[in-house]
């Protein structure tokens, strides 16, 4: 098997994911897209939450 010399960058959700895993939160994300076809726009809300410490932060 060959491995690249320089590893590729991951994307922003993957490294969000493994942060989050390493820091031992939970993760959520919602998307939506309002408005109309031709002029749609993208909203991403990630939600943080800490079943140890009972607390939940929307980014």
């Amino acid at each position: 098997m060959m491995t690249p010399e320089i590893p590729r960058e991951q994307d922003p959700n993957t490294l969000l994911q493994q942060a989050a895993s390493a820091m031992e939160l939970q993760i959520g994300i919602t998307d939506r897209m309002p408005g109309p076809d031709h002029a749609m726009e993208q909203h991403a809300t990630a939600t943080l939450s800490s079943s140890e410490l009972g607390t939940e932060t929307h980014i």
